[in-house]
């Protein structure tokens, strides 16, 4: 013990004690929770749980579920004899002479669609209305109708993309006639007896680094270039009508089915041109053949109350879908192309 130095040989007092130091709050250990695994059965049933609570709100908020007989009611209650209110913008005096000139005749009398044989309307295809399957649209990847190049004549613009090609034609200072084509230009259709002579007075264009103007003294067309999609103006600048930014075209050409989905306004009344000019159906959350059938001449004609008219020529078979749920678009067959005119009533 001798070689031992203090520190080990001394004994410890009997007054020393040892320190307590208190608990470190600072790195506490985080609590980790034990994952719990369910069977596949377990599973099933929560998300069982799941979908009776989401078809619960839709059933008591909206939209209403689709299905064949809500369509066999919507079809009976256009073809019941009514008379049709519109909303939105109403004509007086002046304006009122001018928008029956433009076809825009509002407060008319809507009755059930007949055979319409004195307008070719043989098939019955007018009014029709085809399943739900056939109204979802074709599945597809990205689609883009991005604006590429521009070409400018006398009589036209073209815009051609990776998608397509797009031409726009004014005819009249208030009409323009809008096609898109894939690859090669379709033979173009007789012009509607609704639309008159070709006489579009002066236009121009306008070019931008967002977009293309076209523009004519009562209407103008505005052309997005990221997503090449349309947008209507009256001559005031309010927007009549546009395209879907996120996919304004596409097609199928296989089947030789065309679909232009369009952003119709949740304030707007849609109505649809009968066998007849005094017979007018209603147009909302529709969907059905627009067209009289390849024997008739009379073009289709669907009407807006925010005072603009979409055309398309006879011959083309078109179906009008103004169901959010599936579009809205206007579906073109058997036709090689889109084709149709847009005419402002202002």
């Amino acid at each position: 013990l001798k070689d031992l130095t203090g520190l080990i040989s001394d004994p410890i007092p009997e007054d020393r004690q040892n320190y307590v130091f208190p608990e470190d709050t600072f790195h506490k250990k985080a609590f980790v929770f034990e994952e719990e695994f369910k069977t596949k059965a377990e599973l099933s049933k929560e998300q069982a749980l799941i979908g009776d609570r989401e078809i619960e709100l839709r059933n008591k908020f909206g939209p209403k579920r689709i299905t064949k007989e809500s369509l066999i009611e919507q079809k009976k209650i256009a073809e019941s004899p009514a008379k049709i209110h519109m909303t939105g913008s109403s004509y007086t005096g002046s304006e009122l002479k001018e928008a029956r000139n433009a076809g825009a005749s509002y407060n008319v009398s809507r009755q059930a669609v007949r055979s319409g044989k004195k307008n070719g309307n043989k098939n019955g295809e007018f009014g029709s209305m085809p399943d739900g399957v056939s109204l979802k649209p074709v599945g597809h990847g990205r689609i883009d109708n991005s604006v590429k190049w521009i070409n400018k004549s006398k009589t036209e613009l073209v815009v051609t993309g990776a998608y397509g090609t797009l031409t726009i034609t004014p005819i009249r200072p208030e009409t323009v006639k809008i096609t898109f084509g894939k690859g090669f230009k379709a033979k173009s259709l007789a012009l509607p007896e609704d639309v008159g002579d070709i006489d579009p007075g002066k236009w121009i264009v306008s070019d931008s680094r967002e977009a293309l103007e076209v523009s004519l003294e009562k209407i103008k067309v505005r052309i997005e270039k990221r997503s090449g999609a349309l947008s209507f103006y009256s001559r005031s600048g309010r927007e009549l009508l546009r395209e879907k930014s996120e996919v304004a075209r596409q097609y199928h050409g296989n089947a030789d089915m065309w679909w232009d989905y369009f952003d119709f306004s949740k304030k707007e009344n849609l109505t649809i041109r009968g066998a007849d000019d005094a017979t007018w159906n209603k147009g909302d959350n529709y969907a059905g053949f627009v067209s009289f059938g390849d024997e008739s001449d009379r073009a289709s004609l669907i009407m807006s109350s925010r005072r603009y008219q979409i055309l398309v020529p006879a011959g083309i078979k078109t179906l009008l879908c103004s169901i959010p749920a599936y579009g809205p678009y206007i579906r073109f067959e058997n036709a090689g192309k889109i084709e149709y005119y847009v005419r402002s009533a202002e």
